[in-house]
């Protein structure tokens, strides 16, 4: 697999002292714009936000309708769904995401809006590709 198939290179950054394959993008709520680095994550069926961008733009987080999560090691929690425009390089998908009520140590794209792109990774190099789905 070649880099060049793809649109974008993204070299893996530092997260808890190891190299992740993180996404940088923006969150678009509203007239509110907040940048993030995401984990990408194939196993998370959901993307998943911290809430204080959310909250930030001055919505209520609980308007959104609550949807239970649990993670790999088995542990629930609720979430609450926004539509919100999520922008990476020069793309916007506006889709329902989840937001946490607590901060979380990372934000996650989740297969919901990783279906918009083609992915690449290269683990020896330490780095990930996208491209958006035609």
């Amino acid at each position: 697999m070649s880099g060049s198939a793809y649109r974008w290179t993204f070299p893996y950054r530092h997260q808890a002292g190891r190299p992740a394959p993180l996404v940088p993008l923006t969150l678009r709520i509203q007239d509110f714009e907040v940048d993030v680095a995401a984990l990408l994550d194939t196993g998370a069926e959901l993307t998943l936000f911290d809430g204080r961008g959310l909250r930030a733009a001055g919505v209520d987080i609980f308007d959104g309708p609550s949807i239970p999560l649990q993670g790999f090691l088995g542990t629930s929690t609720v979430a609450y769904q926004h539509t919100i425009g999520v922008v990476i390089e020069d793309v916007e998908i506006v889709l329902p995401v989840c937001f946490t009520t607590y901060p979380i140590a990372r934000q996650v794209l989740g297969r919901d809006l990783l279906s918009f792109f083609q992915v690449g990774l290269r683990e020896r190099m330490l780095e990930l590709y996208l491209s958006p789905e035609p």
